[in-house]
């Protein structure tokens, strides 16, 4: 006999006849691996609510069915599935009622099939809890048919048995849905996370913009268009100018906050409308990076013409030249750019880079704030400059530097009371090398603090030797770099000097630019006492070009002031540098220190220091530069023979 699933009020009729029975017992391990298998195959519950509810018409008869969710928070019952349709609104007005009624709860306690008459309908309803290995998964509700009761004992077993399938089949599917939300969540997470690493891959933690390494993909992207569409873009390098004083004045919190801003205010130029193309920073035909420290990259795409790129720089440096502020101290901060053009200057991001960057420094070398187009030139330049640099360090490991030494007199006996220490170099193929042509680059690159470190060894040595020779009240004079001044072993290595060349303090003189001094007037004001402490005596090299005042003077423990050569040049033709010379001079007396003038060259020069009482002097009227041999020499002759005749 074949059942309609469908029919709720035809009764099974086959169940009356107890040879059905071990069909039936079939049927219903059909049913239940059917409902079972519902709960695998959708964690829908109205799937499964669906599929027990055509199984439940073979076995039970029944005019309505429905099931209820049960909120795990405090709100009411929720019908959610109802058979037919039409008995909807009067289901939802019972549930309502047998809530209110305590019904509900009591099945709910019993956890067991409960008739309960319904005034509503006007028969009875039947309540059974839908009861998993978990807990309670929901109510079902049937409703009973009029007439005689067809609910036997066999079929609200077979019913308890069906809807205890369907509670199984619930709490599968709601496990299957707390896996998959817990497996969304998980997968959402590992994307978050894994969105978060490239981004990190890729950006400046500090500013938040794109890093060197998507800055060259960038490049790359840019090259690859240009190929197609026959644009050029342009690679610009800026790096602040004297940003490590920043750091040394306000600490690196403070120099990171610059940084942070000055992005900030480089985002701000790139997006303007009014001065500058408008671009999608960082998102089409503008890249803005942070490369790394103080430096900074942007990519310009899609460029017409070299006056693009002109009046994109020049709004860029006169922007970041106006005031920044730390500390509640107002910064001028000035930046240098680099610019290489594509495909001309470069057609891979390292050449770009590269050429951008030699660009940079040429920029710095024409006096910072300003920029510089990369030109072949320039790639020579810091070619032949790469090869002086390493031969610098291969000169320093084979001790191919030697010293000259200037002598200087005494103004009012013609004596020789000195001599400043100068380094030259020897090289093997070219013969000696100036200061001008090599010291810009020890500077530069740091070397200039273990090549100082070699003369002041070698001066104080070689004045220990003077002396035992009978040149007693020889001073030796050594000039020091910015870079040695801010050494933080200078003390010592000054300390370790003296002991291993037997010089006693006071004939050592260290020479100091007035400009390295105001650098950091209060952190080299401490360093300046201290070598006063030692012993030797202090003196300020190039007066007059720096910008020191006379209060500062005042504070700083020297005992020399030497003249700039630049104002010497000049006096007997130029009341500019007579006025500063006789000014300098005057001031230095007044403060009780030795005046020494550089570059005193001709007898007119000579008669105009001697007639502002100026102590000593040195240039190539008295001598140039000289071996330690031809110092000797020029001791035992005498000195008086430097001075010309007459004068």
């Amino acid at each position: 006999m074949k059942h309609s699933p469908d029919n709720l009020h035809k009764q099974p009729a086959h169940l009356d006849q107890p040879e059905s029975w071990h069909l039936l017992a079939l049927e219903m391990m059909t049913s239940l691996a059917d409902i079972a298998g519902a709960g695998n195959l959708s964690p829908d519950p109205r799937f499964i609510l669906d599929n027990t509810r055509r199984h439940l018409n073979q076995v039970i008869e029944l005019d309505g069915i429905a099931f209820v969710s049960l909120p795990k928070n405090q709100s009411p019952p929720e019908l959610i599935y109802c058979y037919p349709e039409a008995h909807r609104a009067d289901l939802q007005r019972e549930v309502a009622r047998l809530t209110e009624s305590g019904e509900f709860a009591r099945s709910l306690d019993h956890r067991w099939q409960l008739p309960v008459p319904s005034p509503l309908f006007g028969r009875d309803i039947l309540l059974q809890p839908l009861v998993s290995h978990s807990g309670i998964q929901g109510m079902f509700i049937g409703i009973a048919p009029r007439g005689a009761s067809t609910l036997t004992t066999g079929s609200l077993y077979m019913l308890t048995v069906i809807l205890h399938s369907c509670a199984q089949a619930l709490e599968s599917a709601g496990l299957h849905r707390i896996i998959s939300e817990q497996n969304r969540q998980l997968e959402a997470t590992v994307e978050y996370h894994a969105r978060q690493l490239l981004h990190q891959q890729a950006h400046d933690p500090l500013t938040g913009l794109t890093n060197r390494l998507l800055f060259q993909d960038r490049i790359e992207q840019a090259i690859l268009r240009s190929q197609r569409s026959g644009d050029c873009h342009a690679v610009l390098l800026l790096d602040l100018d004297l940003f490590k004083r920043i750091n040394e004045s306000f600490g690196h919190s403070a120099g990171d906050g610059l940084l942070k801003d000055f992005a900030l205010r480089l985002k701000g130029i790139l997006r303007e409308s009014d001065s500058v193309t408008r671009f999608d920073v960082d998102g089409g035909p503008i890249t803005l990076s942070r490369l790394g420290g103080d430096e900074f990259g942007i990519l310009l795409g899609d460029v017409d013409t070299i006056d693009h790129i002109i009046k994109v720089v020049q709004r860029i440096i006169e922007v970041l030249a106006k005031p920044f502020f730390l500390q509640d101290h107002e910064v001028l901060v000035t930046t240098s750019i680099g610019i290489s053009v594509s495909p001309h200057d470069g057609d891979n991001p390292e050449t770009l880079l590269r050429n951008a960057d030699i660009a940079m420094y040429h920029a710095k070398q024409q006096g910072r704030n300003n920029y510089q187009f990369y030109a072949e030139e320039l790639n020579t330049r810091s070619l032949n400059k790469l090869v002086l640099e390493n031969k610098l360090r291969h000169a320093l490991k084979t001790e191919q530097f030697i010293l000259h030494y200037q002598p200087r007199l005494d103004l009012v006996s013609g004596r020789l009371s000195g001599a400043e220490a100068l380094v030259r170099w020897a090289q093997p193929e070219g013969g000696l090398l100036q200061p001008q042509d090599f010291i810009p680059l020890a500077e530069e690159t740091g070397l200039i603090v273990p090549l100082g470190n070699w003369i002041l060894h070698t001066a104080c040595r070689q004045a220990r030797a003077w002396h035992d020779a009978g040149l007693s009240n020889m001073h030796i004079a050594v000039n020091l770099s910015a870079r040695q001044f801010k050494d933080k072993q200078l003390l010592e290595k000054i300390r370790t000097a003296l002991d291993e060349s037997a010089l006693p303090p006071q004939f050592l003189e260290i020479e100091i630019t007035e400009s390295a001094i105001m650098e950091d007037v209060k952190a080299n004001l401490v360093t300046l006492w201290q070598l006063r402490d030692l012993g030797i005596r202090l003196a300020i090299d190039d007066f007059g070009t720096g910008y020191s005042s006379l209060s500062y003077l005042k504070r700083f423990p020297i005992d020399i002031l030497k003249i700039d050569q630049s104002f010497i040049r000049n006096i007997t033709h130029d009341a500019d540098d007579a006025a500063i010379v006789t000014a300098i001079a005057a001031m230095a007396h007044s403060l009780g220190l030795v005046v020494v003038a550089e570059g005193v060259e001709t007898p007119a020069h000579l008669d105009f220091l001697r007639k502002l009482h100026c102590n000593e002097a040195q240039g190539f009227l008295f001598s140039k530069p000289i071996t330690s041999l031809e110092y000797s020499e020029l001791f035992k002759t005498g000195s008086e023979h430097l001075i010309p005749a007459g004068l």
